[in-house]
């Protein structure tokens, strides 16, 4: 049987290791190399949440999880072939949609306070920054606008989560991170280009989904964890 410390200890080392592998691979354009990694963080924190609980919200995170590795490669299959006729980065962003409505899903089924100002806060900073990308976003400006309404609506429900002794800041660290990496995506893409920007939107959405994660697992008792 693997236990919680077992599983914990895994994690720790394979996702690192995975996440390494992914930026090598990213900074000497080895695409094969990408492809086989960069979905692996997700991955492996699925597994761990799914180690650490079966209940519907564990699943939920888990779902959401998924559908971010499901994103990871579809859009590296943006990256590596950008005149390709399958719409790559129209599908990956999809997949971190459907993410997105998931973790909203999960934020439903935490203890939480109403919070109303969170998302007119995310708005004075999305609108403008939408209002810039607005003359170079061609036939994506209807799927780029559902896609930022729905993060910005992940963020709100993610500062209204709550531990026992106050907000989840991990939660709400890993959804703002995850704001910023999108963002970063959509500079790199749209905007202007720059040489670190896989990098730096690699290290932020890791980052985002470790303290999804851990945030939310912080927020869920262990109940009926799967033995082996």
């Amino acid at each position: 049987m693997l236990t919680p410390m077992t599983v914990r200890a895994a994690v720790c080392c394979l996702l690192p290791l995975a996440a390494g592998v992914c930026l090598w691979a990213v900074e000497a354009d080895q695409t094969g190399w990408v492809l086989a990694s960069k979905w692996a963080p997700a991955v492996l924190l699925a597994l761990y949440t799914l180690h650490h609980g079966t209940t519907w919200p564990h699943r939920l995170l888990v779902a959401a999880l998924l559908a971010c590795a499901g994103g990871d490669v579809t859009l590296e299959g943006a990256y590596a072939a950008p005149a390709s006729t399958v719409p790559w980065f129209a599908i990956g962003l999809g997949c971190f949609l459907v993410a997105h409505g998931l973790f909203i899903g999960l934020f439903l089924q935490l203890p939480r306070r109403r919070r109303r100002w969170p998302l007119p806060a995310f708005a004075l900073y999305a609108v403008p920054f939408f209002v810039l990308l607005l003359p170079r976003l061609g036939p994506m400006l209807i799927p780029v606008a559902i896609y930022m309404l729905v993060i910005g609506v992940m963020v709100w429900r993610a500062a209204c989560v709550l531990l026992p002794n106050g907000p989840a800041w991990a939660v709400i660290a890993g959804a703002l991170l995850f704001a910023g990496s999108d963002s970063l995506i959509a500079i790199n893409r749209f905007l202007a280009p720059f040489d670190a920007a896989r990098t730096l939107i690699l290290l932020s959405y890791w980052a985002a989904l470790i303290l999804l994660t851990v945030g939310t697992l912080r927020a869920l008792p262990p109940r009926n964890p799967i033995r082996r």
